[in-house]
């Protein structure tokens, strides 16, 4: 806002300077006199307008700064509950007693595994294969 403040500073003393040198100037008010008043009354207007133009951009950008943390505490506490619900530790688990039968068993396959080993004196066995 400092800037803004400089240069409607600088467009009221450009349009003093304008309004003073046609008074105390010659009787008769020239057109390039006219032309630098009315350019620094555009200036004076511009700087006016830029000025609330950066207040309204301050503005807004504190509103959605206040949105910003507004969105992320609303996020953390989401994800806090879904990590809550969600967590193994806090499952509710239920006990079922299966007890089987004959129906319920299908013998696919019997087979016999041989693995020959030697012992020695002190008890270790190794394998005989190698």
């Amino acid at each position: 806002m400092g800037l803004s403040i400089g240069l409607l500073e600088e467009a009221a003393i450009s349009v003093g300077a304008s309004i003073l040198g046609a008074f105390l100037g010659r009787k008769t008010v020239s057109a390039t006199k006219i032309v630098r008043a009315t350019t620094a009354i555009r200036g004076a207007g511009r700087a006016i307008k830029e000025s609330k133009d950066v207040g309204q951009a301050e503005e807004n950008v504190s509103a959605l700064q206040q949105q910003l943390a507004d969105l992320e505490s609303q996020f953390k506490t989401e994800t806090d509950a879904l990590a809550a619900a969600t967590d193994p530790l806090n499952e509710k688990l239920e006990t079922v007693s299966l007890k089987p039968t004959k129906a319920n068993i299908a013998v696919k396959l019997v087979a016999l595994a041989w693995t020959p080993h030697w012992q020695d004196g002190k008890g270790v066995l190794t394998q005989s294969w190698q």
